[in-house]
């Protein structure tokens, strides 16, 4: 059941990673999609054991970097170039 959750897991982080790459025309959704990708990675080394890492990552990562990301994205109004 831990192998399939981890498989399940790196498969998440896999495609919210290229997500992140492969939808460049949208800033916010790609700062969405790299929250989501901190959040998994976090999850996954919670599920290995390296808690200590996995809790550093969803408070450093997710808590501050992602937010600043999209909130500059906000205060510069970046609009969907098409």
């Amino acid at each position: 059941m831990k192998t399939i959750t981890q498989f399940l897991l790196a498969f998440g982080i896999l495609f919210t990673s290229f997500s992140i790459i492969s939808l460049g025309n949208s800033p916010v959704l790609a700062v969405v999609f790299l929250i989501a990708t901190f959040v998994l990675s976090a999850i996954y080394l919670l599920l290995v054991g390296i808690s200590f890492i996995g809790i550093s990552y969803i408070i450093l990562y997710v808590g501050a970097i992602a937010v600043l990301f999209l909130f500059v994205i906000m205060m510069l109004n970046l609009k969907d170039k098409i």
